[in-house]
């Protein structure tokens, strides 16, 4: 039995059919659902529930600011056009996080700051703060290693 172009060799693969054109996710999603349960539990747990990357781990650090001071309409602003249904509000109250600011930077060059609960912080609190985990140990809050060692 010669095997040639007018003979092509017998195939005994059975041909599988084609891809469909179309996927309908939802059909797939309902049809995989007790899997991707299992897939989310195993990486929720993994990850303490906290999906979020690391700042310093992202591509773009600065893509989602919380910030708005840019945003809206600045020169507008600060020419002293505003329309007449933006009337100048009567000032918020300062930030948490710029008035802790403020009380770091006030720290003493010398001796402790004292916390509301009596414990004492290190003049170099909060360059520490930044870089090492905290914690309080014999009244006073120490940097104990580097974050997640």
């Amino acid at each position: 039995m010669a095997n040639g172009p007018d003979n092509p060799k017998p195939s005994h693969i059975p041909a599988v059919a084609p891809p469909p054109r179309t996927l309908n996710v939802q059909k797939f999603a309902e049809s995989r659902a007790a899997e991707l349960d299992s897939l989310h539990s195993i990486i929720s747990t993994r990850l303490n529930h906290d999906f979020r990357i690391r700042r310093d781990k992202r591509r773009r650090t600065t893509g989602h600011r919380a910030s708005t001071k840019n945003h809206g309409r600045p020169k507008r602003r600060k020419l002293g056009v505003l329309p007449e249904d933006e009337e100048i509000q009567t000032p918020k109250k300062v930030a948490r996080r710029t008035r802790r600011r403020i009380e770091f930077r006030s720290n003493p060059s010398s001796g402790f700051c004292t916390a509301g609960d009596g414990t004492k912080r290190l003049r170099t609190h909060l360059w520490h703060a930044k870089r090492f985990t905290m914690v309080k140990r014999w009244g006073f809050y120490l940097p104990l290693g580097l974050h997640g060692r």
